[in-house]
């Protein structure tokens, strides 16, 4: 009995330590995903200075409502 317990705590910590560091590994890329996204945005507004930032969000809004236009085009 005394095994099983310490088998399950050994368990339950090493699924929680899994967890956990699955879990910031996906914050962290996120937030590096957030950091590049808006670096090419910014790229891009230097590029094209007749461009507007209302431009960029209507671009990204069609593209997060249908990719495939994007494509086609």
């Amino acid at each position: 009995m005394i095994f099983l317990k310490h088998y399950f705590s050994f368990l339950l910590k090493n699924v929680c330590i899994l967890f956990f560091g699955f879990l910031s590994l996906l914050l962290l890329w996120q937030l590096l995903l957030f950091i590049n996204l808006n670096f090419l945005e910014f790229n891009w507004i230097r590029c094209n200075p007749s461009k507007s930032s209302y431009t960029i969000n209507l671009y990204k809004m069609q593209f997060l409502d249908s990719p495939h236009k994007l494509i086609l085009q």
